[in-house]
């Protein structure tokens, strides 16, 4: 909803900047072409001065709007200002016309054109209030005129049927900047979690809301020693040293196919095969996490020569099923996996501190892995909360 709102606002900022150009231009050419024949027909000639103020108001509108752009007395101006005055010097042109009927007929298309830059606003009140000023000025133009009831009763209908189809133009301009709002929103939230590519396919297949259980390989990664080094550093620099491993490590998982469930603190947990099926998602894991370690190895070349101390992480991989979706409440939902073999993976990730490894996979992972793989077996390890 407030994604809606925001996108609904800069489209009004948008059409109340074209609305100030056009009524300045409008309001210039129409002064011109007064001057231009004022010589030729007296009628011109007294409603002239009210021109020059036309002009002017214009000026103040397009200059408010560039000093302000939250400034919406452009939309405002149109029931208040527009129609009153081409309203005022019509009906001073007709006074002093030879044929002022013709005068009073100008002033139909001319308000429904007002009418119809009323949409600009996307307001219905302002729409409404132009709609009710022009048939008024509709109305008195007519009667100054010495038409027939008739006539002045059957002219408004042309007005309520353009009324009718702004209104229908404004709902679905709402309903078309309300569905891009959504899907901006969609696309935002799965960037958090996926690369643009699995993002993109991800939307092509539809909504993923239901939980299901995959075969999935989970990946944790924590930084060693950061707490410590958040206690003698400054604060700025420590969020600094976080969001650019952060950054570096996020590349890694997208540009392996991963999918990125969450940050806990000084790490991250991501897995690889779901929601897109990936049959070689022990591979992309096990290649992430080297891909991880050589990232790192870059961003401490780039520390050493800032004269900073380098950072150290560990990785760890484990695959087994697991449960994969949507969970939570309507007012906050995450895409995330949960069960056993996540805390495997957890536990295996700790483990690399206690061996002194940068990375560590599981058994479980180790067999799935295509030929090419070079892996050093280790002892057995018991790990926390796990009994085999």
């Amino acid at each position: 909803m407030r994604e809606s709102i925001d996108i609904q606002n800069r489209a009004r900022g948008t059409f109340l900047d074209a609305m100030a150009v056009a009524r300045l231009l409008g309001a210039a050419a129409w002064f011109l072409f007064a001057a231009a024949f004022s010589g030729r027909s007296p009628m011109y000639l007294p409603a002239l001065p009210y021109n020059g103020v036309y002009v002017l108001v214009a000026v103040a509108l397009l200059a408010l709007r560039r000093w302000r752009p939250t400034e919406r007395t452009s939309s405002v101006m149109l029931p208040l200002v527009d129609v009153p005055l081409t309203t005022l010097i019509l009906a001073i042109s007709l006074f002093h016309a030879d044929v002022p009927d013709r005068i009073a007929l100008w002033f139909l298309p001319l308000s429904l054109v007002l009418v119809m830059f009323s949409l600009l606003s996307l307001s219905l009140r302002v729409m409404a209030a132009t709609i009710a000023t022009a048939l008024i000025g509709q109305q008195l133009m007519l009667h100054f005129a010495g038409y027939e009831h008739e006539t002045r009763i059957a002219t408004p209908l042309l007005t309520f049927v353009a009324a009718a189809v702004l209104f229908y133009t404004r709902a679905s301009i709402v309903k078309l900047v309300s569905a891009v709002a959504a899907e901006r929103s969609r696309t935002e939230r799965l960037g958090r979690y996926f690369s643009p590519t699995v993002a993109a396919l991800i939307q092509a297949d539809g909504p993923q809301e239901r939980v299901e259980r995959r075969v999935v390989s989970v990946l944790f990664a924590d930084l060693r020693g950061f707490t410590a080094m958040v206690a003698e550093s400054d604060p700025e620099e420590a969020a600094a040293t976080l969001n650019e491993w952060l950054g570096a490590m996020v590349a890694e998982v997208f540009e392996h196919g991963g999918t990125l469930d969450k940050f806990m603190g000084d790490g991250l947990m991501a897995w690889f095969g779901a929601p897109l099926d990936q049959p070689t998602h022990p591979a992309q894991a096990v290649r992430c996490a080297q891909a991880m370690q050589r990232s790192l190895d870059r961003l401490n070349e780039r520390r050493a020569t800032a004269g900073k101390a380098p950072l150290r992480m560990g990785v760890g991989v484990h695959t087994g099923e697991a449960l994969v979706g949507t969970v939570g409440p309507d007012i906050r939902r995450e895409f995330t996996a949960i069960g056993a073999t996540v805390n495997r993976a957890s536990r295996i990730e700790s483990l690399t501190k206690d061996l002194h490894e940068r990375v560590l996979i599981s058994d479980a992972t180790k067999i799935l892995l295509p030929p090419g793989f070079i892996t050093t077996e280790m002892t057995p390890q018991q790990v926390k909360g796990i009994t085999d």
